[in-house]
């Protein structure tokens, strides 16, 4: 979801070169948001083949282009995929 509102709001942010360091930024900041016990960033960069620096300023440029809003909703899955929110929410996790 982080990933579609980047899109969404910053069409043409993701490009072949760049899509993989969108993905890393993107889990590391939902891990973070979703988890109290979260893995550091340095372990995050080495899984994400980046350095720390390039981590932490992905991360904060990610952040401020989604003006400061990592908090996914029902209602923002909903809107997104109408389609598949209900099959979305129908899994047991």
């Amino acid at each position: 979801m982080l990933i579609y509102r980047l899109e969404t709001r910053h069409p043409g942010t993701i490009l072949d070169n760049t899509a993989f360091y969108i993905l890393g930024t993107a889990f590391s900041l939902a891990c973070k948001l979703e988890h109290d016990d979260y893995f550091s960033n340095k372990w995050m960069a080495k899984v994400c083949e980046m350095t720390l620096g390039h981590l932490n300023l992905l991360e904060e440029r990610f952040w401020r282009m989604l003006d400061n809003r990592l908090l996914v909703t029902r209602d923002d899955i909903e809107e997104a995929w109408p389609l598949e929110a209900g099959a979305i929410f129908a899994l047991k996790i």
